[in-house]
């Protein structure tokens, strides 16, 4: 990461720090492939299957794997799922804004989201839009259990989303439960003993018993510390200078650590009024 993390909240995004710290606890309804290079190679996270419903590509269908569950052990359901577009979108009720994130993204392109049935839910677009799938694979994009994070909202305890002290009260349906904070440059998770994913070859997930997250705000140094196997993994920001090919040549001489897939971040222009004067 390249700052530390600001908050608890899994829809609230003011750092570059909050999305690897926030996203091993969650999930989303659709996944990149972790085990491919390839960038169009989508899984589904959460969904079982997923159709588009007119001509337009304005209405998508997801049907939820029927396994799947909340740390508690509760099943996640459609109403969860739509619930947590409306909590990141703003429209929940009790957020008065959009999650950075969906903000930027989704809401210029976001209509109603509903439950159909217990595990079916759909998504209703304002027009086409070509990144849908891409979007709904983004691991910022994540799912949480309505009535938990309802009535954390509800709380004005501002323990509940702190740095220090927000971890204990978190529920997700990820591989990873937080179990310790240090500061917000430091931080624990253990493994979901309880996880309802299993790898392509049946194995259970997650592989790791645990995970020790430091943010490293120097690119070069973060790099270097996993050359020296001083850390076992890096996140998509430590590689977003890298190519594919300098990706790959990692793998190839450290083939059992991880190594996060480049990515491009934060685009920036100008957006011109080319209807009127002097234009």
């Amino acid at each position: 990461a390249l700052s530390g993390i600001g908050s608890w909240d899994p829809h609230y995004f003011v750092r570059s720090g909050h999305s690897p710290m926030i996203s091993p606890q969650h999930n989303s309804l659709l996944q990149f492939n972790p085990w491919t290079f390839d960038r169009y190679d989508i899984w589904g996270d959460l969904a079982e299957s997923w159709s588009v419903d007119n001509d337009e590509s304005t209405q998508f269908t997801f049907k939820l794997k029927k396994h799947a569950t909340w740390w508690d052990g509760t099943p996640v359901l459609a109403s969860d799922v739509a619930y947590s577009f409306d909590r990141m979108l703003g429209r929940d009720g009790f957020r008065d804004k959009p999650s950075t994130e969906a903000r930027k993204y989704l809401l210029p392109h976001f209509g109603p989201v509903v439950a159909i049935d217990a595990k079916t839910v759909q998504i209703n677009l304002l027009h086409s839009w070509a990144d849908f799938f891409g979007y709904m694979a983004n691991d910022l994009i994540m799912m949480v259990p309505q009535a938990h994070y309802t009535a954390m909202d509800q709380n004005d305890d501002d323990a509940i989303w702190a740095v220090q002290t927000g971890w204990k009260y978190q529920m997700g349906s990820g591989p990873f439960i937080p179990s310790n904070v240090v500061d917000n440059t430091t931080w624990s998770y253990v493994a979901n003993e309880n996880y309802w994913k299993k790898d392509p070859d049946g194995r259970n997930l997650p592989y790791l018993a645990g995970m020790n997250y430091y943010v490293i705000t120097d690119r070069t140094a973060a790099e270097a510390a996993w050359e020296a196997d001083q850390l076992w993994n890096t996140n998509w920001q430590t590689n977003g200078n890298m190519n594919p090919g300098a990706m790959r040549d990692m793998i190839e001489r450290h083939g059992e650590k991880y190594v996060a897939s480049p990515a491009a971040c934060c685009p920036s222009g100008i957006g011109m009024n080319i209807g009127s004067g002097p234009l």
